[in-house]
């Protein structure tokens, strides 16, 4: 037990780049180092309601990968031991230390960690570029990993508006064809680059990431056609956060939708995405289901 609770504190000690913001009444802190390409590797990670300090913190091994999960407002500690991928270390404050052998929540803590970590960085994301534009961004974009598939890519999008169907900048055009519009010119500019590519799945979450939207399929083709048809005339200005850890702000080229544009994107755009239902941890998840 000495070990691991000298391995914790060599951990904390460690130098990185760290981000620490109040948002709300959460706490976010991320402390990562970046390799000699710039790829990020975190380090820690940790989220904390203000002022009860009830949250999570993650500590990760110099490679990245995860060490333990800390309930800061028990104290409690889980180790994972990397041989076999089942071996969890509970330590409890002021009781014996615990083994236990669990390989499924030993995998349940690691993709928790991945999707805490993801949450983590966008929201320091999402703030540092509102504080630099003035405004929140059209959609903070997290793309997965393409799971062994080359031909389609797979990304969250993720918008502050509660009522997507109210004005997205004063005329016809609503929030949800400017999202859409959004998700076409990233699906062409940055998902079909390379001549195999067929398009990109985007899960749609409005409010924050708190509702379901449906998830959007865009194919290069279509996604061409209507780059084609309408142009780029105008910005969107969205956070897009790789798989890999790196994230960029871009001010991403979206079509021109004047008032007078709007119905004829509406019947060619519009009614053909349509938004279905996706099946994801044992859960089906359908357009207005809260997350």
């Amino acid at each position: 037990m000495d070990d691991i609770y000298s391995e914790l504190e060599r951990m904390m000690a460690r130098d990185c780049d760290r981000q620490v913001k109040e948002i709300g009444n959460v706490l976010y802190s991320l402390c990562t180092v970046s390799d000699a390409e710039g790829q990020p590797t975190t380090l820690s990670a940790s989220s904390a309601l203000i002022p009860e300090g009830d949250g999570v913190a993650y500590w990760f091994r110099d490679s990245g990968e995860l060490y333990a999960v800390e309930y800061l407002h028990t104290g409690e500690i889980l180790v994972l031991v990397p041989a076999g991928q089942q071996t969890i270390v509970e330590l409890v404050p002021q009781q014996d230390l615990q083994v236990i052998t669990d390989a499924a929540r030993w995998h349940e803590l690691t993709i928790d960690a991945q999707e805490a970590v993801a949450d983590i960085r966008s929201q320091l994301a999402a703030e540092s570029s509102t504080t630099a534009q003035g405004s929140p961004p059209v959609a903070v974009v997290r793309v997965a990993r393409d799971g062994g598939d080359p031909h389609h890519r797979w990304a969250t999008f993720e918008v502050p508006q509660a009522d997507t169907s109210s004005s997205a900048w004063g005329g016809a055009l609503r929030w949800y064809d400017a999202h859409l519009a959004t998700m076409v010119a990233l699906t062409a500019d940055q998902f079909c680059g390379h001549q195999s590519a067929r398009g990109a799945y985007f899960n749609y979450e409005a409010d924050g990431g708190s509702v379901f939207m449906g998830q959007i399929f865009v194919s290069c083709s279509m996604a061409r056609s209507v780059i084609e048809t309408y142009g780029q005339g105008q910005y969107a200005w969205v956070v897009l956060e790789e798989a890999w850890g790196g994230v960029e702000f871009l001010d991403q080229w979206v079509p021109d939708l004047p008032d007078t544009a709007v119905p004829q994107f509406h019947q060619t755009v519009v009614q053909q995405l349509n938004p279905e239902c996706i099946q994801t941890g044992g859960t089906r998840l359908c357009p207005g289901d809260r997350i």
